[in-house]
């Protein structure tokens, strides 16, 4: 019942149109990745100084460059991304992290010893803070039980193949059920990208015409979307000044 995507989707590009940042002005932008890389650094602890070993790494021209490309089309193109999800994209930077370590635990003489030192200090840190982890996991396990499910639930016995459904973020509702989901951001279904594309990214914001367009177009006669992704985008807000009755 679900998508129309690409065999090898490119998300990316839907996710660069909808939130529409890299059109903005280069200091929002560089603000926006030196708060990212601060946090991803921050949240790593001690850990994080496994950055400082790829200097000693011989063939580090080749770390430090793709950091930089990395960080560079991010800066250009998607600068916010940074930040989802707890940095969730700043974690492909990890294994230079633990390569770091490796070369540092290379180094002889007596700063051996304060190597080896700081990383079991970092091991501890990360144990002690792990419970905040587990909290999160259990958190987002009952908000899936509690208030994904049943909605999802609602949708899979009361609405049938005929009816389509206009979804913010394509996650459990897509599980079950019959209805045609239309994911408005363009993940899943590659047209509502392209009408970001034409309008949101044009006004390098948000653009009330585009919901409109993907709406109208795809005939869509319910929506279902998370209260936090509503408040943030002013989404049914958009829809109701177009002239929708939600």
């Amino acid at each position: 019942h679900f998508f129309n995507g690409p065999l090898i989707p490119n998300t990316l590009n839907a996710k660069i149109f909808f939130f529409a940042e890299g059109c903005g002005p280069l200091k929002s932008k560089l603000d926006f990745v030196a708060s990212a890389i601060t946090g991803y650094v921050s949240s790593q602890g001690i850990a994080a100084l496994g950055f400082a070993g790829i200097f000693f790494y011989k063939r580090k021209v080749f770390v430090l460059a793709f950091i930089a490309i990395f960080i560079f089309f991010y800066l250009i193109k998607f600068p916010g991304a940074l930040h989802h999800n707890w940095y969730r994209y700043l974690y492909l930077l990890f294994p230079f992290i633990l390569l770091g370590w490796i070369q540092l635990l290379t180094i002889h003489g007596r700063m051996k010893l304060v190597v080896k030192l700081l990383l079991l200090m970092s091991v501890f840190h990360t144990a002690i803070n792990s419970d905040k982890a587990i909290r999160y996991y259990v958190d987002a396990i009952s908000f899936t039980r509690n208030e994904l499910a049943p909605i999802a639930e609602w949708a899979a016995h009361h609405l049938t193949s005929q009816d389509v459904v206009l979804i913010h973020d394509a996650g459990y509702i897509s599980t079950i059920g019959k209805a045609k989901l239309i994911d408005l951001v363009g993940l899943k279904t590659p047209s509502s990208g392209d009408v970001h594309k034409r309008y949101t990214w044009e006004l390098c914001g948000r653009n009330i015409k585009a919901l409109d367009v993907i709406a109208t177009k795809n005939q869509a006669n319910y929506f279902i979307v998370l209260d936090g992704w509503d408040q943030i985008f002013g989404l049914t807000a958009s829809l109701r000044l177009s002239g929708w009755k939600l």
